[in-house]
């Protein structure tokens, strides 16, 4: 069976046909729109797609058809056909590598074909940066374009400006039919009306004549499951025990009989079953609800009350939480140099643990520096006089941090949505979501992280008694240091020993000031 080298390795299609290289006409010499094609080498290409009676030709049998009449008409050999699965060729679709696509082209660049055909220009790529590539090839190569009963000869000054027109008209046209669709789910969203699959707790009526929605009304024996997790999640049962309960007792879950504790936790997040109605908005693109038709299965207070007692409850699970601290200082300490975060971690020539910045490899023994904090922030707590300037002095230091990173966050997510509206190529936009993306995942969980400590003054709570000492174990110490400093470590001298002025401990709220 012919096989194509494509970047996923060898690739073997069921529908590539013989080479009759006795059938081939050599040499063809320089192809232009008006040579005579008959006796060349042509390779064919489809993409599969649904067939549709008000638009014949768009199933991939009728394609291949069409470019079989053209073939002999012309006297073309085909040498090879590639039939495409039905993937999008748009710039929003998830599948960037396109096995098919890429084989023909690897047979264009490597092998001598005159003719290369498609059905209709759209069922190469949608992308215009990829028509551009295969716009480059085929000139380069000499190889001539067959779309929709005509030759196009990419060398051409007129069949190319032709060509352009028509990739980026396709492009275009994807992009008008996403803004529609999405556009369309945010007014219905706004309406209170449903998206997608049923939800689990509801069914959905529809009128007999036109088929329209007409109601989501509450299916009862499974609302009665929803609100009885509800409450026992409030009433502190882990994720775990429930869902093994409901397996037990056989109770149905939507297509299968087995309860997982990620569905446990998808029932207390779901807006749906308080009457919301959870969208992303298509102008600004960020989530929005709205007031849904369908009733409520259970009330706000109570969901909300079910998240915040499962989020306690999971807390320590994971990454930040007491119950995963291997070190002290994790999560609490920075770089003085670049503002990095520092991690612990053992090096296997030395054996002992110490800090490390992994940007700009400042470190510090570990042992030594957990006990200078642990030692100064003592200090400090032992003093009632120091504990109460503390707490006064952190008083809106976190929030006012908060307030400026959100502003940092909003500015970028508008210079985002500011590229989109410019209508920029694939190109332009991804190189913009390159910059922009990671400085807006980092501030997100930066602000994650200090929105805890904005919730309550450490030094405060400290003053009231409702902290301790620092206790001994590492997850319980971590877990009151957090709430009440940061530390950075700053960089020495060469060949300067390890001193505690290196160490620098900020009481939290004037380290989010400075």
């Amino acid at each position: 069976m012919p096989s194509a080298k494509t970047q996923a390795g060898t690739v073997e299609f069921p529908r590539v046909l013989a080479v009759r290289l006795s059938a081939v006409r050599r040499p063809w010499g320089k192809l232009t729109n008006q040579s005579d094609l008959n006796g060349l080498p042509g390779v064919l290409l489809t993409r599969k797609s649904s067939p549709n009676l008000l638009n014949p030709g768009k199933s991939e049998q009728d394609q291949a058809a069409e470019l079989e009449v053209e073939f002999q008409r012309r006297g073309i050999v085909e040498v090879a056909r590639f039939v495409e699965p039905e993937t999008g060729a748009s710039a929003y679709s998830k599948r960037l590598f396109r096995e098919a696509f890429e084989a023909a082209l690897t047979m264009v660049r490597e092998q001598e074909i005159a003719v290369l055909a498609w059905w209709d220009l759209s069922r190469s790529t949608r992308r215009v940066y990829k028509h551009a590539e295969l716009m480059e090839l085929l000139e380069r190569r000499n190889t001539l374009l067959l779309v929709g009963g005509r030759v196009f000869d990419a060398g051409d000054p007129q069949d190319r400006q032709m060509l352009d027109y028509m990739a980026v008209q396709n492009q275009g046209q994807v992009m008008n039919s996403r803004h529609g669709t999405k556009r369309g789910i945010t007014f219905s969203a706004l309406a209170g009306r449903p998206h997608g699959v049923e939800i689990y707790g509801y069914r959905r009526a529809y009128h007999p004549g036109t088929g329209q929605l007409v109601s989501v009304d509450i299916y009862e024996p499974e609302a009665a499951i929803i609100r009885e997790v509800v409450r026992r999640v409030i009433a502190g049962e882990s994720q775990g025990s429930i869902a093994r309960d409901l397996t037990r007792r056989g109770i149905p879950r939507w297509r299968t009989a087995t309860w997982y504790t990620g569905e446990i936790r998808d029932i207390v997040d779901r807006d749906a079953y308080m009457g919301q109605r959870r969208f992303v908005h298509y102008q600004t693109g960020k989530t929005d609800t709205a007031t849904a038709m369908w009733e409520a299965i259970v009330s706000p207070e109570d969901l909300r009350l079910a998240r915040t007692v499962l989020n306690a409850r999971n807390a320590g699970k994971g990454g930040g939480g007491p119950k995963s601290a291997k070190y002290l200082l994790t999560g609490i300490i920075s770089c003085g140099r670049c503002d990095h975060a520092v991690y612990g971690d053992t090096p296997q020539a030395m054996g002992r643990h110490e800090y490390n910045c992994r940007k700009c490899r400042l470190s510090r023994a570990m042992e030594p520096t957990d006990a200078v904090v642990r030692d100064t922030v003592t200090a400090w707590m032992s003093s009632a006089e120091t504990v109460a300037r503390l707490a006064a002095a952190a008083t809106g230091g976190v929030d006012a941090a908060l307030e400026a990173k959100r502003a940092e966050l909003a500015a970028a997510q508008q210079e985002i949505e500011e590229a989109y509206s410019l209508g920029l190529s694939s190109r332009g936009l991804k190189s913009i979501e390159d910059r922009w993306l990671p400085i807006v995942d980092r501030l997100a969980r930066e602000i994650a992280v200090e929105e805890v400590a904005s919730r309550s003054n450490g030094w405060e709570d400290l003053r009231l008694g409702k902290i301790g000492v620092l206790p001994e174990d590492i997850a319980a110490a971590r877990d009151i240091l957090r709430r009440l400093v940061r530390v950075k470590l700053l960089p020495l001298g060469r060949g300067q020993r390890f001193t505690p002025e290196a160490i620098d401990i900020i009481p939290l709220g004037m380290a989010e000031q400075s």
